[in-house]
């Protein structure tokens, strides 16, 4: 598929597994992936590759086809909304996000689309919740849940702070 990739100058498709492996007939996908464009590739020494990839445009999975030796399939690009973040939310996600990170951020996107991905992309969370950021169906709304993510994992590293302090097994008796 790489290779093909390479020759063709095309993008990839990428789609999280439901059920299964892709070699397998009974195979279940998630409906919704995103095209990948290679940035950068170099060979492994098992003989396969290390990829960089850019996400591109999500699609949704209509039909898939195995005439190769790997996956294809018949899809339908989702357009991502343009709407503007109102200022309020722009803040809070911004500080919300340099706590998160724990450091100073660099001048960051404000196009409500680019912001959610790269948020998205730096949130240490589980395939299952990475799946629905990916199907939320505006960059606000993906946004607010990333919001929520944040919010959620500071509010629990608060609470294993305070029980670190106030668990008496944590100090010795000597």
């Amino acid at each position: 598929m790489i290779d093909d990739c390479l020759r063709r100058r095309i993008t990839f498709g990428v789609v999280a597994l439901r059920e299964g492996n892709e070699s397998e007939d009974n195979v279940v996908l998630e409906e919704v992936g995103t095209l990948a464009k290679i940035a950068c590739i170099e060979p492994s020494l098992s003989g396969g590759f290390l990829l960089m990839v850019t996400g591109a445009t999500r699609f949704g999975v209509k039909e898939l086809h195995r005439d190769k030796s790997y996956l294809q399939a018949t899809v339908d690009f989702i357009g991502e909304d343009d709407e503007l973040l109102k200022p309020y939310l722009l803040e809070k996600v911004l500080a919300t996000f340099e706590n998160y990170i724990q450091m100073p951020l660099p001048e960051l996107p404000k196009h409500p689309e680019l912001l959610s991905y790269l948020i998205a992309a730096t949130l240490e969370v589980r395939l299952s919740t990475q799946q629905k950021l990916l199907e939320c169906t505006t960059s606000t709304q993906r946004i607010i849940d990333e919001l929520h993510i944040m919010n959620f994992e500071e509010h629990l590293a608060e609470q294993e702070i305070l029980q670190t302090r106030t668990d008496p097994k944590q100090f010795s008796a000597n």
